[in-house]
Parts: C-alpha cells; structure tokens; sequence
C-alpha cells in the first residue's frame, strides 16, 4: 500500500467522512470548498465588489495554499499521535529519519510553502 494512504490529517472525531481523516482526503476536501466558493461568487458576482476575488489567478492561489496548508503534518511526531500503538511499519520506518524534527506543523507547512514557491532562480 502506498504511503499516501497512510499519512493522517485530522482524527476521526474532527472530520465528517474516513476520506477527511487522511491528508490526501482532506487536501480534496479543501479543494472542493475551493470550487464551491469560486462557483458562489460566479454566481454573485454583481454583488461583490471585491475584484481580486474575481480573477481566476485568486482561485489559482488558493488551491496552491490548500495543498500546501498541512505539509508540515508530513512528520514522525504528527503521524504517531494519531497512530499512538498502532504506528504504521512502513509509514514508521519512512518518517524515522525525520523523528528528531520536533516543530508544530504549522511552522514546518510554511518552510514547505516557502521552500516549493521559491522563485529566485528566475
């Protein structure tokens, strides 16, 4: 099995569906909510008068940010509280050489986010 389908976001008790719980499924998640509220302001528009939330490069920047929003949940100190006994083998032994890296995963989201849209080679 593929180790994407290991990785957590949330736990159970925080999520409306199994799929949510996974951070492959949560990241979907957000991205349907994404969609959803592009399709609400399509069908708004003459009411909002912000232009920023019009422009599709709005909504490009959005999916970017909720992909990128939970990277930092990629670690071994993250994983094993949703797993606690049960810890994954592989999902384990995959995150073992990153198991001293002790930071929120907010903070380590925003070194991915800045890492992967680093632009200065251009």
């Amino acid at each position: 099995m593929e180790l994407i389908t290991k990785l957590r976001a949330k736990s159970p008790e925080k999520c409306e569906t199994s799929e949510e719980m996974l951070l492959v499924g949560h990241t979907i998640h957000l991205l349907k909510k994404v969609e959803q509220l592009k399709d609400f302001i399509e069908k708004n528009k003459g009411y909002i008068d912000y232009k920023q939330i019009k422009d599709e490069e709005f909504f490009v920047a959005l999916s970017v940010a909720a992909i990128l929003h939970d990277l930092g949940k990629i670690n071994y100190k993250y994983q094993k509280t949703f797993y606690k006994k049960n810890f994954n083998l592989e999902l384990k032994n995959f995150l073992k050489q990153i198991v001293k890296i002790d930071v929120m995963h907010k903070i380590l989201s925003s070194i991915w986010a800045y890492i992967l849209l680093d632009d200065s080679s251009n």
